[in-house]
């Protein structure tokens, strides 16, 4: 089978989805692979060597990160993450949801950094297989584990199924609105084709 596989992120974040995508082409399968690198890693030798299909998404990434490091040392998990996407996400958004519409038109299913909701709606639009792959197991809800990586403490199955929510809402609220942009704009789009069509048939 075709295999689109794509990350984004610092070497913690790729290096995972590189060696599933050599696990997969030594089952027999034809892998390419997409990067995102924040601090401009490349791995082009290593995917040679293994016959991965590599693509760097885009080739450059404007981003000191020791100086992002010092910037944010004193902020909230929140406040973090909502800096980094400012910084190096947001700004290659169209760029990674381009390479991730390429990926899914030429694979048979895509496999995908958690994070990367464009190659979630790249596959949905072609109506594409889409798997994601979670690294941080404490951030996915489950009632016997509080939302350990923000903290909160482990006070039984259901006030821990509380805390998730309030977790869930706490995010909605604060990044909501700039993670949907993209799939918003490409909803409007398919929606308006959708109507113009209809209307030209009637």
């Amino acid at each position: 089978m075709n295999i689109g596989i794509q990350t984004w992120g610092s070497n913690g974040d790729i290096r995972p989805l590189l060696a599933l995508s050599e696990a997969l082409q030594k089952a027999g399968h034809q892998v390419t692979l997409a990067v995102s690198s924040i601090d401009n890693s490349n791995y082009a030798d290593i995917c040679q060597r293994l016959a991965i299909c590599y693509r760097q998404i885009p080739a450059h990434i404007d981003f000191d990160m020791p100086a992002f490091a010092q910037k944010t040392f004193r902020m909230n998990t929140l406040q973090w993450l909502n800096a980094l996407l400012e910084a190096v996400f947001f700004p290659y958004e169209q760029a990674i949801y381009e390479a991730s519409k390429q990926l899914v038109e030429e694979n048979d299913f895509v496999i995908g950094h958690h994070f990367l909701y464009p190659l979630k709606l790249a596959a949905t639009k072609r109506e594409k297989p889409h798997f994601s792959v979670t690294f941080c197991h404490g951030a996915i809800a489950m009632a016997e584990q509080p939302p350990s990586p923000f903290k909160f403490p482990d006070l039984g199955a259901l006030i821990n199924r509380f805390q998730w929510h309030i977790l869930n809402y706490t995010f909605d609220f604060a990044l909501k609105a700039s993670l949907s942009k993209l799939w918003l704009r490409i909803s409007s789009k398919i929606t308006s084709r959708y109507q113009f069509r209809c209307g030209s048939a009637r």
